[in-house]
């Protein structure tokens, strides 16, 4: 984003900004046939609560965006099959997308959490939502440290505008498990695999990806 953003607060942070966003490279772009050349205009607030003395951490956070490159929005044949941003006239330049999220810590190794977001100008593919169990975590300071996760993921090609996850698709729903480990002192090595189906068109959809990250 091209733009200005205050955040104020401790335990509790907001976020303000406003701006001008590239949606060429985003998911929207990638699994649709619209046009995302001009950047879309952007504004939104964020509401955070993590406390180092809590074990419990959630946030809220609301959107919006415009661009003429929603308007006549319809997602491809591979995953979309076709479904437009909005029935009938499909006129709306406008996306407003909500999200909230929670998460707990049960013991300092293990955690469960999820998150739910909503744009309330789609007519389909407008919702998104995932659940996580964490175990554990690879500590870049700390050799032979480790972490695992395992979840499922539902993201509505028009919620999900820029998906943050690296195997997780956009415009799908399924599984996806991970793990990370230290076999020397700042090199991390991470893993991920999901599987699951196109949410309109039920096709398959898989991926394996890795990293080492080499840390300084």
């Amino acid at each position: 984003m091209s733009g200005a953003k205050v955040t104020f607060g401790k335990d509790l942070k907001a976020s303000l900004y406003a701006g001008r966003l590239d949606l060429s490279d985003s998911a929207v772009a990638d699994n649709t046939n619209g046009d995302f050349s001009d950047k879309a205009n952007i504004q939104g607030i964020t509401l955070q609560y993590d406390s180092p003395e809590s074990k419990l951490s959630g946030g809220a956070a609301y959107y919006h965006l415009s661009t003429e490159g929603f308007k006549g929005l319809v997602g491809n044949d591979y995953l979309n099959k076709g479904v437009a941003y909005r029935n009938g006239a499909n006129d709306s330049d406008d996306a407003n997308i909500w999200s909230v999220n929670l998460g707990y810590n049960f013991d300092g190794t293990s955690r469960i959490s999820g998150a739910y977001a909503q744009n309330t100008e789609a007519d389909n593919l407008d919702h998104s939502w995932q659940a996580f169990y964490n175990y554990k975590g690879a500590q870049p300071e700390n050799k032979n440290t480790w972490g695992a996760y395992a979840g499922y993921r539902y993201l509505g090609t028009y919620t999900s505008l820029f998906g943050t996850q690296d195997a997780q698709i956009v415009g799908a729903k399924g599984w996806e498990v991970g793990a990370d480990y230290t076999p020397f002192k700042n090199v991390v090595a991470s893993a991920k695999y999901f599987n699951g189906k196109g949410i309109e068109s039920d096709r398959d959809a898989q991926t394996l990806w890795g990293r080492v990250d080499f840390l300084f």
